[in-house]
C-alpha cells in the first residue's frame, strides 16, 4: 500500500493529465479530441523524470523526518510543481501535530534566505 500511495503522490501531475485526457476524449468532438492528445502529451512528458522525483522524495523524507536544513539542497525542491507537492506530502505524512503550509513555508523560507546569502 505505502508503494501505491508513494507512486501517486510522486506522478500527482501525469495522472491529473491521463485523467483530464479520458475526460476530454469522452466528451468527443475535434477540439476535445486535440485537448486531449495534447493533455495525454504532456502526461507523457511529465512521467519520464520517476526516477529523479523517487529520489527527490527520499532525500527531501531524510531531510524532513530528521529535522535537518534544506540549506545545501539545490532549487529544484521549490521551483516546479511536482516537488512541492512531494514536499507538502510528506509534511504531511510524517510531521506530528504542525500546521503544513506553515511548515512548508518556513522551510521554503529557510532555503531562500541561505541561498541568497550564499
Amino acid at each position: 500500500m505505502l508503494q501505491l500511495e508513494r507512486f501517486i503522490i510522486i506522478n500527482f501531475f501525469p495522472l491529473c493529465f491521463l485523467f483530464v485526457t479520458i475526460i476530454l476524449a469522452n466528451i468527443g468532438g475535434l477540439l476535445f479530441i486535440i485537448a486531449a492528445i495534447i493533455a495525454s502529451f504532456i502526461g507523457l512528458i511529465l512521467s519520464f523524470s520517476y526516477k529523479k522525483k523517487n529520489k527527490l522524495f527520499n532525500i527531501a523524507k531524510y531531510f524532513i523526518i530528521n529535522n535537518r536544513s534544506f540549506n545545501n539542497i539545490n532549487g529544484h525542491y521549490f521551483d516546479n510543481p511536482c516537488s512541492k507537492i512531494i514536499i507538502i506530502y510528506i509534511i504531511y505524512k510524517y510531521e506530528d501535530k504542525c500546521n503544513v503550509l506553515e511548515k512548508y513555508n518556513l522551510i521554503k523560507n529557510h532555503y531562500e534566505t541561505h541561498s541568497i546569502m550564499s
